[in-house]
């Protein structure tokens, strides 16, 4: 199976270091469980960490390295700005996003 290249491999191979890939899940939120009560480490955003840190065996460590930010974005198709059911699902989504 092809190896993901992550912006923490940059930052590791600038000191010399690697990561050991022991396990690949098809979705992030599924290697909390993965990872839970055994001696693997994953890297997660720490509000999405602390979330699963309440109800699963998890220690949460500050990571060794800076890691860069990262931002998310919304999209929707330009001919749709007016449409209700769009207007409906944005608002709400955007008035959140602003409180995070």
């Amino acid at each position: 199976m092809g190896r993901r290249n992550l912006a923490g491999d940059d930052l590791l191979a600038e000191r010399g270091l690697s990561r050991r890939v022991a396990l690949m899940v098809p979705h992030f939120l599924v290697a909390p469980h993965a990872v839970a009560g055994s001696d693997l480490v994953i890297t997660l955003a720490q509000r999405v960490a602390r979330a699963f840190a309440t109800r699963l065996p998890l220690t949460i460590h500050e990571p060794p390295l800076a890691i860069p930010r990262f931002a998310m974005h919304l999209y929707w198709h330009e001919r749709r700005p007016l449409d209700p059911a769009h207007q409906w699902l944005h608002q709400p989504l955007l008035a959140i996003a602003k409180e995070l």
